[in-house]
């Protein structure tokens, strides 16, 4: 008899984490800013590009990342990336509620930055 192993989902906490996280990872290290936002632009959102869909930068939702990020991209078109990233997971981004306790998720990442 072969048991079936439940898939655990990811909460919205940890899926803007783990997006956060990546994005990060892409402009951590670099000393010159334009090295950083093509890293970020070229490297990290231009592969998204296939999974956009047209409402999703339409501007009604921001997810607020460290300050930092700030620098390189606005909240709006972060998140319209998040919604990308998620197809790019498999999961449906309409599936997903970003509620305002999870719109400031980013900032516990200030900290490690510094």
């Amino acid at each position: 008899m072969t048991q079936n192993t439940p898939t655990l989902i990811p909460t919205t906490e940890e899926l803007v984490s783990q997006f956060l996280t990546e994005v990060l990872d892409t402009v951590r290290g670099f000393e010159v800013y334009a090295e950083a936002y093509e890293a970020l632009w070229q490297g990290f959102f231009e592969p998204l590009r296939i999974y956009y869909r047209w409402g999703d930068f339409a501007g009604q939702v921001e997810l607020q990342g460290p300050r930092v990020l700030g620098l390189f991209v606005n909240w709006q078109v972060l998140y319209g990336f998040f919604r990308a990233w998620l197809r790019k997971q498999g999961i449906d981004p309409d599936t997903i509620t970003l509620g305002r306790s999870l719109s400031r998720v980013g900032t516990a990442y200030e900290k490690e930055l510094q």
